[in-house]
């Protein structure tokens, strides 16, 4: 997704290792940008260009670097597909978080502009436009901060369904450093929030595409993950997971083993499974149950046959039987 080529991974500390600590593989911020416009671009691959066409005063082409981009794209049918649309919008919904409450939560909103320039720009998101119609929306944006250790590197990559930008603040040599209050969120982020504003200012608004099928939303338990209970309260959150990963365990952190709920529960399970969406209706009205009979003065072989027995039919109560020594139906006492 870097696009880095295979003899520069050795050099910058790209070892095939499973265990890769953050910050410590050297990047550029145009590679940086690369792999995140991947994610808004449904996992096809995209390639950077400086200049898109060279033409003279007359208008006459001489160079035209887009075309033969785009050309190079085509041949390489199925294979421009670098990871699968479905792992593409869950990085993309995964990354929404971090502007809407993440460390760029900060730098998406106009005051943090006034903090660190003194200049204020606007009022609010900085993703919050109006259409030609006058009506105002919030279009969709994700991202990731990041600060290297020593806080000599300050990051900050992010994108919109337009629009891909990478922000690096640091230095030239390392062993410096840009001071304790300087990070990806507080400088990198904000400088971020400010251009792409301006890059997404007066577009319409556009969401990231959603694969037709793979990808299934479930409500959760915002604090552990799993299925949601009526005793998770407020802690619930709407995520998007790869078909056949979603969460199957009940909530343990707040959990609830009734029957009611493990059955709406395996409900659900099926319904997402299936395809299909269902509205789940529940009946909480109260139980009535017609108990009046027990209230009969009818003995209980009276009830059973609807007559009177007599010595004769050979079916007398014998001594001492609930129906000889009792007024009324015994159950009741």
């Amino acid at each position: 997704m870097l696009g880095i080529p295979q003899n520069e991974l050795a050099s910058r500390h790209f070892d095939p290792v499973y265990p890769l600590g953050l910050g410590v593989c050297s990047v550029r911020p145009i590679e940086m940008a690369r792999a995140f416009a991947i994610f808004a671009n449904g996992g096809k691959e995209v390639t950077p260009m400086a200049i898109r066409s060279v033409e003279d005063k007359n208008g006459n082409l001489y160079l035209n670097p887009e075309k033969d981009i785009r050309l190079a794209q085509q041949k390489k049918g199925n294979n421009i597909q670098v990871i699968t649309p479905q792992t593409a919008f869950i990085m993309d919904k995964l990354l929404e978080r971090t502007v809407e409450s993440g460390t760029l939560e900060y730098g998406a909103d106009f005051d943090s502009t006034v903090f660190t320039i003194g200049k204020r720009k606007g009022v609010g998101s900085k993703f919050k436009f109006t259409n030609s119609n006058g009506k105002s929306f919030i279009m969709p944006s994700a991202g990731k901060t990041g600060t290297t250790q020593n806080w000599a590197d300050a990051w900050t990559v992010g994108f919109t369904p337009y629009y891909t930008a990478a922000f690096w603040f640091g230095f030239d040599k390392p062993g410096q450093s840009l001071g304790l209050s300087i990070t990806g969120s507080t400088l990198a982020g904000v400088a971020w929030g400010d251009f792409m504003h301006v890059a997404n200012n007066g577009l319409a608004y556009k969401n990231f595409p959603k694969p037709a099928q793979g990808v299934v939303m479930a409500t959760v338990c915002s604090v552990s993950g799993q299925i949601l209970t009526p005793e998770c309260g407020n802690h619930k959150v709407d995520a998007y997971y790869l078909a056949g990963t979603e969460p199957t365990s009940v909530c343990e952190r707040h959990r609830n083993t009734t029957g009611s709920t493990i059955g709406i529960i395996r409900i659900q399970n099926e319904q997402q499974r299936s395809g299909y969406s269902f509205d789940n209706v529940v009946d909480t009205s109260p139980v009535k149950l017609d108990l009046d009979f027990l209230k009969s003065d009818k003995t209980s072989s009276e009830t059973n046959s609807g007559t009177t027995s007599d010595t004769g039919s050979g079916n007398t109560n014998s001594p001492g039987s609930p129906d000889e020594n009792t007024e009324g139906n015994w159950l009741l006492e």
